[in-house]
């Protein structure tokens, strides 16, 4: 098992060290998530950045997970043990909640929430500027 992981660890990172680095959050949904292209809007929280808009949004992601067409991808965790504990494993185990555990999410330029719109390809930060982007996000269907 671990010499899998290991090659798999390989090929990814030469994968990715040949690719454009023009990596877009729409190129990540599509290619490494191609289930979460068919919701209405992907929550994507970061595991480090602004602590007060990342506990909301994962409040948010708790409590609408199941009942919104909403897409959740947890990335850049710092840990995956105690994202799971704090959350319970049966969040994770719903089908459209993900970890990007290799970090491939091209979130670099904010430590901020985001929530990307896969039919518009709209990007819009979850910040303290943007008060209402997770209120916006029930009306979701």
């Amino acid at each position: 098992m671990k010499r899998f992981v290991l090659i798999y660890l390989l090929v990814t990172s030469i994968a990715m060290s040949c690719s454009d680095n023009t990596a877009t959050i729409s190129d990540f949904i599509f290619e490494t998530c191609p289930d979460l292209a068919e919701v209405e809007a992907v929550l994507i929280i970061p595991g480090v950045g602004c602590e007060g808009c990342i506990g909301n949004a994962t409040q948010f992601a708790l409590d609408y997970a199941d009942s919104l067409n909403l897409g959740i991808v947890f990335t850049k965790v710092v840990s995956l043990k105690t994202l799971k504990f704090r959350l319970g494993n049966d969040f994770f185990e719903l089908p459209n909640v993900k970890i990007d555990t290799f970090d491939l999410c091209p979130l670099d330029e904010t430590f901020y929430p985001s929530i990307f719109y896969p039919n518009t390809r709209r990007f819009i930060v979850v910040s303290p500027e943007n008060p209402n982007t997770l209120e916006d996000l029930k009306n979701l269907r």
